[in-house]
């Protein structure tokens, strides 16, 4: 349980240095049914992923944070864990360049655009994309060893799948800005 936390706070703090300390907040399981949310910057991002989708990795429930330019869930298992990240932070892509500096490739997942990137000193990987104008996405996940970066970055194209679905559902995902090419 130990390198869960140490990559939980590895990850988050690469990613979430620019955010406010507002806390973290257990959040309610993401129902077959999720609301709308008002605006992609409002909604709930451990709503993305549904215990449906959780369970069966072994995830605890998401913890949810809210910043001041990033909400985000996290969601921890025995030998790895999962995030999911909005954010509008003007240095999301540096940060996000910097936590995972190896490229791993571009993909397209369930009809959006994502690059992947891998950590140079944990077995961990990161996918993100822009979801809307100034606001960008990103799926992460971290392994305990002798798990590698690549077992890391199979998972995040899967988690990031349902994520895109989630989003798609709830109507947070602007086309313009999400359509390969």
């Amino acid at each position: 349980m130990k390198w869960t936390t140490a990559v939980v706070t590895l990850i988050a703090a690469a990613l979430l240095s620019s955010c406010d300390n507002s806390g973290n907040e257990q959040a309610a399981p993401a129902s077959a049914e999720p609301l709308r949310p008002a605006s992609l910057r409002e909604a709930d991002p451990c709503s993305f992923l549904p215990e449906s989708s959780t369970a069966p990795y072994g995830l605890h429930p998401g913890l949810l944070h809210k910043g001041e330019v990033v909400r985000s869930c996290m969601w921890p298992a025995e030998t790895f864990s999962v995030g999911v990240y909005i954010n509008w932070d003007p240095q999301v892509l540096v940060n996000f360049s910097q936590a995972y500096p190896l490229p791993a490739g571009e993909a397209v997942i369930d009809g959006v655009a994502v690059f992947l990137q891998k950590s140079n000193t944990i077995p961990a990987c990161g996918m993100a994309f822009p979801a809307e104008r100034g606001t960008v996405i990103e799926v992460v996940s971290g392994d305990r060893p002798p798990a590698t970066a690549d077992h890391a970055c199979d998972r995040v194209k899967k988690v990031g799948t349902e994520v895109i679905r989630r989003m798609r559902g709830q109507g947070v995902l602007d086309k313009a800005f999400t359509a390969p090419g």
